[in-house]
């Protein structure tokens, strides 16, 4: 079978959906597929490129990506969440698949949910379109602050059209399989996440470190773990925390995360709470590697590769209630799990697992165990063949009633809008320079 996947995310990109995306295409080639991963690349200088790597090809599209997107611009408000960026992104898979899935023999096209690129590739003489659940800007913008705007409401349509529209839509996790299906009004199929099963125990040898990965946002708890670093600081308890991530906008009043969390917790920002900023992956996983133990503070979350990752390592692990795959990890066995949004429980536990060796290493080592005993490869592979195979054997024909859902869009690209936003640029260009 031929398999594109279509997304926004793959390695050097860190984060989870990159790394999702990688576990995935290595396990389809290892079991004899093909897999093309299909990118629209933000680098301006180079012209279109495929990379054949590990196997499988990635063609990164830039030029019909980039024509697009300056295209769409004018007709929006700089900065924002991009809508112009998610469309060109869109079209411009749309149009490499129009003209190379048959050369290329795809049967079926499985494409991320954030920014709702999966209605563009819903299309009348494409193969059978799989979206897949890592987290809507929908979803997100529930905890994370957000400024509304004619962009939002443009994610968010794309986003639903997307996941009604799609031949089939997976989450892997069961909070998140519930959460698409009351969001789209329609059956989410389940699958186990991709991962390549290998453990292997490491110990921490350096001093005592709390560890974080992830975007430095609301919603993966940047803010809940900072106060409870701040309680036990307050509390003369001696602990030391790092994050790794990249900034964002998503602190109160839609500022800068690193800004407010330097502001509301001085005492601690950048002391006892390091901010490590974007690492590569391998940097990330030899910090990792270097932590007595591994938190996952996250509001919501579909599911957390850090708790894969620190699992796979034997890590002892804090994790909220709320991180999609808690449903693997058992309380006070294979990890310690708090409420979300709860800087004294998750405080309470940080100084209990700092405190108890003894509980470190039975969580780490049974968390370890679990990965070995869920995380079959072969498994996971047929399983998810087998699910391409029938979505592409129940594929409805794509009618002329739903292949015209994105005709919504002409109402913003208007010559009103165009030379209202480029006035708008260009004046405050003008007020910038003086």
């Amino acid at each position: 079978m031929t398999i594109c996947i279509a997304t926004s995310n793959f390695p050097p990109q860190t984060g989870g959906i990159a790394t999702f995306y990688k576990h995935l295409a290595k396990l389809l080639v290892k079991e004899g597929h093909i897999v093309i991963v299909l990118m629209a690349d933000e680098n301006k200088e180079k012209k279109d490129e495929v990379v054949t790597t590990d196997g499988f090809k990635i063609i990164l599209l830039r030029e019909r990506y980039q024509a697009l997107r300056s295209q769409y611009a004018p007709y929006f408000a700089s900065g924002g969440l991009d809508a112009p960026g998610w469309i060109a992104a869109g079209m411009a898979m749309k149009d490499w698949l129009m003209y190379n899935h048959n050369s290329y023999d795809i049967d079926i096209i499985e494409v991320s949910d954030y920014g709702g690129m999966g209605i563009f590739l819903k299309t009348a003489n494409l193969p059978p379109v799989v979206v897949t659940g890592h987290g809507t800007f929908t979803q997100l913008s529930r905890y994370n602050i957000v400024k509304e705007d004619d962009q939002t409401a443009i994610i968010r349509r794309l986003e639903l059209l997307s996941l009604q529209k799609a031949d089939a839509v997976i989450a892997h996790s069961p909070s998140n399989q519930a959460d698409l299906a009351q969001l789209s009004g329609r059956v989410i199929e389940f699958a186990t996440a991709p991962w390549m099963s290998k453990t292997k125990t490491i110990t921490s040898t350096s001093h005592k470190v709390i560890f974080a990965a992830g975007g430095l946002q609301k919603v993966k708890g940047a803010i809940t773990l900072a106060a409870a670093i701040n309680s036990c600081a307050n509390q003369s308890e001696q602990v030391e925390a790092s994050w790794a991530g990249g900034d964002t906008f998503t602190a109160p009043g839609a500022t800068r995360m690193s800004e407010y969390l330097e502001k509301e917790f001085p005492a601690v920002w950048n002391k006892q709470f390091t901010w490590l900023k974007e690492l590569s992956h391998a940097e990330l996983m030899t910090k990792m590697a270097e932590a007595e133990m591994v938190v996952i503070p996250s509001e919501w979350e579909t599911l957390s590769y850090v708790a894969l990752e620190a699992a796979a390592m034997g890590k002892p692990i804090i994790l909220t209630a709320t991180t999609g795959i808690v449903y693997l990890f058992e309380q006070e066995e294979t990890a310690l799990i708090v409420p979300a949004n709860d800087p004294r429980q998750l405080a309470l536990a940080i100084l209990r697992l700092q405190n108890d060796a003894s509980l470190r290493e039975r969580l780490g080592s049974n968390a370890a165990a679990m990965i070995n005993r869920v995380f079959i490869e072969k498994k996971i592979t047929d399983g998810r063949i087998n699910l391409y195979q029938r979505t592409i054997r129940e594929k409805q024909p794509t009618t002329e009633a739903n292949s015209d859902e994105l005709q919504f869009l002409k109402k913003y690209i208007t010559p009103g809008r165009k030379y209202f936003y480029t006035f708008k640029a260009m004046l405050k260009k003008i007020l910038r320079n003086h």
